[in-house]
């Protein structure tokens, strides 16, 4: 009984609480906040994956990355796309990789960093993995 009691004065303080910082709150500075559409994520995901395995230094990840840069430069605004390429030692010696970087001019000198990696893991067992939800997912989001 005691317990219940103390349960509903918890949260009758957080709905006091709420209510007087969503008070507080004016509509007129805030701005609307974009929503992620799901069905084009989703597309853009399974388009992604179609690579097939795209472990660092593949002519998969190569084609998904040009794909991928493709895309971002199709996105209206300011946007600047740059690829940096280089080689670095890996596990199975030299490798290439590629990063992409999207940039675009805000108001002020604040910034915000979204990313995502679109390569997959290399199995030596002989399995594919496309990597839906690792390196597959994040891109669909983010395009």
């Amino acid at each position: 009984m005691k317990q219940k009691f103390f349960f509903w004065i918890i949260c009758c303080i957080c709905l006091i609480e709420s209510m007087i910082l969503l008070a507080g709150c004016s509509s007129s500075g805030m701005q609307e906040v974009p929503v992620i559409d799901a069905d084009r994520a989703w597309m853009y995901t399974e388009k992604n994956v179609s690579f097939g395995p795209r472990p660092s230094g593949s002519e998969a990840l190569k084609r998904s990355g040009e794909w991928i840069e493709e895309c971002l430069r199709q996105v209206p605004g300011n946007f600047e796309v740059e690829c940096s390429v280089f080689e670095k030692a890996a596990p199975l010696g030299k490798t290439l990789f590629r990063n992409y970087t999207v940039s675009w001019p805000g108001p002020g000198d604040d910034f915000i960093i979204l990313g995502a990696h679109y390569d997959t893991k290399m199995f030596f067992s002989g399995a594919d993995f496309l990597g839906a939800n690792d390196g597959g997912s994040g891109v669909g989001v983010l395009l």
